[in-house]
């Protein structure tokens, strides 16, 4: 009886002892996870602006350079500080200018859809106030020179031009100028304009603060058919 109880005792040591033995088996790791991805933002390398000097009511076109590493699609947001998008992409803007002089700030924001960059790009804005009025300067000739900008049915040109010019040919030379009227007036755009004919020429870029400069340029020909003279100067103006 006794050994039988001993049995006993020692069947059920032994199985307890080996359960946790048993158990050693299996296999509790957790399978490999797989590597987050790393994303990389887009890279601009350039947002420019052409032409970034204008007048008034004219336009800029904005041209975008982005890549992404990743090859993910891109989107692009576009901003400005005054003005409006007559047009949108994702590589290009066109920017219509406000009628008040300022420097403007447009932005271009380029998203992967995971992160986002921008960049700027300023345009300077001349408005048609800036250009309107009497402009008086001097050439490279030391000759004055005389500029009257008008505003008509909405369009801004110059209308008359008084000048002087030295004209040197072969063996001889002249002095001629006068008053010119332009009509039709030569129409300023983006902040220059630019006239040419067979015995005069002139050409003007505004600058902001309000300056005008450009060059200028005649021909004559001698009274008894001897020849033309011809004559150029450079001119730099003011407003009066």
């Amino acid at each position: 009886m006794k050994t039988s109880i001993f049995c006993r005792v020692l069947s059920i040591t032994l199985i307890i002892s080996l359960i946790p033995i048993l158990g050693c088996d299996k296999d509790n790791s957790t399978p490999n996870s797989t590597p987050t991805e790393v994303n990389h933002p887009p890279v601009i390398s350039s947002l420019s602006a052409f032409p970034s000097n204008i007048g008034g009511g004219e336009t800029s076109k904005l041209t975008l350079v982005a890549t992404d590493q990743d090859n993910d699609t891109l989107s692009v947001e576009w901003s400005a500080t005054g003005g409006v998008f007559l047009s949108t992409s994702n590589d290009s803007a066109v920017w219509k200018s406000p009628n008040n002089s300022d420097t403007y700030t447009c932005t271009a924001k380029v998203s992967d859809g995971k992160a986002t960059v921008d960049s700027d790009v300023s345009i300077t804005v001349t408005a048609v106030s800036n250009f309107v009025g009497n402009w008086s300067g001097t050439t490279s000739q030391n000759y004055p020179i005389s500029f009257i900008v008008e505003n008509v049915g909405g369009i801004v040109g110059v209308t008359q031009v008084d000048y002087k010019i030295d004209c040197q040919g072969t063996g001889w030379s002249a002095t001629t100028g006068g008053t010119l009227i332009f009509n039709p007036y030569v129409e300023i755009a983006n902040g220059e304009f630019d006239y040419s004919s067979s015995t005069f020429s002139v050409d003007g870029t505004f600058n902001n603060p309000p300056t005008l400069s450009g060059e200028l340029g005649a021909s004559v020909t001698h009274p008894q058919g001897l020849g033309t003279a011809i004559g150029s100067a450079t001119y730099s103006a003011t407003k009066l």
